[in-house]
């Protein structure tokens, strides 16, 4: 039986929060932790439904670049396919902003958008 299996049965239990920073593509930094941390808890995992890193957490949340990453986990994708997301669109995807509008936002916000629709 997976650890927190009827996880919500026990209010008293504690409750597992990821917490996520930003830092634009160095969000593949997290990424590489995240996915030794998935490789671990996998392996522990003994339930007859297959491991999903979100099943771990009770809440994931993020800024910037944890946001993309916290909503690609709370979505249930792999902590490889986020890597690969991130190798194949970080590029454009945290392109700088001109000069005047960093006073806004430090990315343009079309690349993200064009790629999760």
């Amino acid at each position: 039986m997976g650890p927190l299996k009827g996880r919500y049965e026990n209010p008293e239990r504690p409750h597992r929060l990821l917490a996520l920073d930003g830092g634009g593509i160095r969000g593949l930094i997290t990424l590489g932790i995240l996915e030794k941390l998935e490789g671990l808890l996998a392996e522990q995992w003994k339930d007859e439904n297959p491991f999903c890193f979100c099943d771990w957490f009770d809440y994931v949340a993020g800024t910037s670049t944890g946001a993309i990453i916290a909503a690609g986990i709370a979505r249930g994708m792999s902590i490889k396919d986020l890597i690969q997301f991130y190798r194949e669109n970080g590029v454009a995807v945290f392109e700088r902003s001109h000069l005047m509008q960093r006073l806004i936002s430090f990315y343009q916000a079309d690349p993200l958008r064009d790629k999760l629709l």
